[in-house]
């Protein structure tokens, strides 16, 4: 299921598995996760994204004998990297958002001041 969305994260976050139990949901979205993650980083994460990918993958992949992993603690790493993941996603979304509105505006406002001779808000 998760390689039908190929490399479209929106797709990929709204991915679900209707009729799963709770071990199986989370098994499958820390799946989604990784592969989201892994898309990031090959894609070129800014430095800041680095370190909260590592934070992430903790949470995502499955604990070594030595972490002595038990249900409780792997249940809710995998739910924190999977909320962390989505709320990434989101932040990603608007950051585009915002940085698509500001330099609309700046053009807008470089015309004005080429056509105008002056600016528009001054």
């Amino acid at each position: 299921m998760v390689e039908k969305v190929g490399e479209d994260l929106v797709q990929l976050h709204r991915t679900w598995l209707d009729g799963a139990t709770l071990d199986d949901h989370l098994w499958f979205l820390s799946i989604c996760t990784s592969r989201s993650q892994g898309l990031r980083l090959h894609g070129g994460l800014p430095q800041a994204d680095r370190w909260l990918w590592k934070i992430l993958q903790l949470g995502y992949i499955d604990g070594r004998v030595a972490d002595r992993p038990w249900d409780a603690s792997t249940r809710s790493m995998r739910y924190a990297a999977i909320l962390g993941d989505r709320l990434q996603a989101n932040i990603e979304v608007e950051r585009e958002r915002v940085s698509t509105t500001l330099v609309t505006l700046l053009s807008i406002d470089l015309a004005l001041i080429c056509l105008l001779g002056r600016s528009p808000r001054g």
